[in-house]
C-alpha cells in the first residue's frame, strides 16, 4: 500500500505534465513563441497558474522540458539496437534519425519562426546527454580521458546539429543517408582517438 501511495504523485505530476505539453504543442501550431503567454497554455490545459509554476519557471522552461521529452520518446521509439561506444559503431542510424527529426520539427514549428532556435537548442543539449552517456560507457572513470567525456558529447552533438542546420539552409541538400555517413566518418574518426584505451585503426 505504501508503495502504491509513493507512486501516486509520480503519475499525478507525469499527467499534468502531459496536459501542459499538450495544451503548448497545440497553441505552438497557431501562435508564434513570443505570444504565447503562461495563461494561454493553462487555459488550454485547464490547470491554475499555480499548477504551472509548480513545474515550470516560465513558458521557456517548458519548452526545453518539451522539446527534450520529444526527442528522448523518438530516440526510444526508433532506434531499434543500442549504440555500442567503440570506433567501429555504427552511428549512421543515430544520426539519421535525428538529422530526420531536427527536419520534421523545424517544418512542424511555423508559423512560429521564433521557436525553431528554441526548440533546437533543447534538442542539442538533450543530444550531448546522450552521447555523454554512451561514451561512458567504454571507460567510466573520467580521468582516463584526454578530453572529458561531456566535452566531447558537447562537440558531437554541434557536429550533428550544425550539419542538420546547413542541410536545412542549402539550395541542394544532400540525401540524409549521405549526410549521416559524413557526419559518421568525422565523429568516429575523432572520438577513436579520444576513447581510453582504445587502438586507433
Amino acid at each position: 500500500m505504501s508503495q502504491n501511495a509513493d507512486k501516486r504523485p509520480d503519475r499525478r505530476i507525469q499527467r499534468t505534465q502531459q496536459l501542459l505539453f499538450q495544451a503548448f504543442r497545440e497553441i505552438a501550431r497557431e501562435k508564434d513563441f513570443a505570444a504565447i503567454s503562461v495563461r494561454d497554455i493553462t487555459e488550454r490545459a485547464n490547470v491554475n497558474r499555480g499548477t504551472f509554476y509548480a513545474h515550470f519557471a516560465d513558458k521557456y522552461a517548458l519548452l526545453e522540458a518539451f522539446a527534450r521529452r520529444e526527442f528522448r520518446q523518438q530516440v526510444a521509439a526508433q532506434l531499434t539496437e543500442p549504440l555500442q561506444c567503440s570506433p567501429a559503431s555504427d552511428l549512421k542510424p543515430f544520426i539519421v534519425l535525428v538529422l530526420d527529426y531536427l527536419k520534421a520539427q523545424q517544418r512542424q514549428c511555423r508559423p512560429a519562426e521564433q521557436l525553431v532556435p528554441l526548440f533546437q537548442q533543447a534538442i542539442h543539449d538533450e543530444l550531448a546527454a546522450m552521447l555523454a552517456r554512451w561514451l561512458q560507457l567504454s571507460a567510466p572513470d573520467s580521468a582516463e580521458w584526454r578530453v572529458p567525456p561531456e566535452r566531447i558529447a558537447t562537440m558531437m552533438s554541434w557536429a550533428i546539429c550544425g550539419a542538420a542546420a546547413q542541410q536545412f539552409r542549402s539550395a541542394a541538400p544532400l540525401p540524409l543517408e549521405q549526410l549521416a555517413h559524413e557526419v559518421q566518418l568525422v565523429l568516429r574518426e575523432g572520438v577513436a582517438h579520444l576513447i581510453p584505451q582504445t587502438p586507433v585503426v
